[in-house]
């Protein structure tokens, strides 16, 4: 890659060389951008304030404006020109009215990266755990079933999660994490092995005690498109769980216009089904779904992959925050 154009609500606003963009970005959504992005070298993530703004209504001015640090009413009117920057031989060039702006006031209040919070004592417990499959090889094997186990697809673990602990699972692809995750929460039970959540042995519950726990204990799918219901919207599918358990009687409504707010959806997305959201927007109805009962415990699987950095910062945040 030679240059950079970087796109903010339907049209470019910073273009140049791979380096002069990465060393001096000039528009100020490229550096609340770069800023979101999480390194050794920063103590804080800065999530960028606000929404993208929707496409049908956009403002007047700068698109960037309303979430801009450093906006002025010049701004938010008529037509934002492209300014040159770098050097006479340097094609960069950026739309905003700024020549230059302070970069030091931005990023002074943000997620503490190596922040620590004292843990509590252990919330999930689990002993030898082994989620093995059968292989099929006909009919008659998914008839009467196969021979031995053949896939062990997690083959005996045990770990523990304390309160207020995030616990990182980490492999390659198909070393066994997304099945690890789904057999502690019982969406897939584990062959063998126990998992004690809050005191409590899931194996041991019936179908309607574990239903009940399901409250307490959420998940966030790899795949949001898989995992939601194209024939519900956005807004029916975070109310969901509210419904099922019975919670926010009266002002459920309201509570997922919270949820959407604290994951970075825009309400007037509230009616829209999973076709019509981006691969990021799905996620975020899955993340405000899992989010909606307050759970004591959440199995996030890989929650922030489909997102871009600005928005990972802001989930990462939302749920140190819940953590907290």
């Amino acid at each position: 890659c030679d240059r950079v154009a970087v796109m903010y609500a339907g049209e470019i606003v910073e273009e140049g060389p791979v380096e002069e963009i990465f060393s001096n970005p000039s528009h100020p959504y490229t550096y609340t951008l770069l800023e979101s992005i999480p390194t050794e070298e920063k103590e804080r993530l800065t999530p960028i304030e606000g929404n993208v703004p929707d496409l049908i209504d956009m403002p007047d001015g700068c698109h960037f404006a309303p979430r801009c640090p450093w906006a002025e009413p010049r701004c938010r009117e008529g037509e934002i020109p492209f300014l040159q920057h770098g050097g006479d031989d340097v094609d960069h060039r950026s739309k905003c009215v700024h020549d230059e702006f302070d970069k030091a006031a931005y990023g002074t209040a943000g997620v503490q990266a190596d922040a620590r919070s004292p843990t509590g004592d252990p919330i999930v417990e689990v002993r030898g755990m082994r989620k093995y499959y059968q292989q099929e090889n006909g009919a008659f094997d998914r008839v009467f079933g196969g021979g031995d186990p053949s896939v062990k697809a997690v083959d005996g673990i045990d770990l523990d999660v304390r309160e207020r602990e995030t616990l990182g699972l980490v492999g390659e692809s198909g070393c066994g994490k997304s099945t690890a995750g789904r057999a502690i929460l019982h969406l897939d039970p584990p062959t063998d092995g126990t998992v004690v959540f809050a005191g409590e042995d899931l194996g041991s519950l019936s179908k309607s005690d574990l239903r009940k726990r399901r409250k307490d204990m959420q998940m966030v799918f790899q795949d949001p498109m898989s995992s939601l219901d194209p024939r519900m919207t956005a807004g029916q599918t975070i109310m969901e769980p509210l419904k099922i358990h019975d919670l926010a009687q009266g002002r459920r409504r309201e509570r997922v216009f919270e949820l959407m707010d604290a994951v970075g959806l825009e309400r007037g997305q509230f009616g829209r089904y999973p076709h019509e959201l981006s691969g990021g927007q799905r996620q975020r109805v899955g993340i405000a779904r899992a989010l909606a009962v307050d759970p004591d415990f959440i199995v996030a699987d890989e929650p922030v992959s489909a997102l871009d950095v600005s928005v990972q910062a802001q989930i990462i945040t939302l749920l140190e925050d819940l953590q907290e």
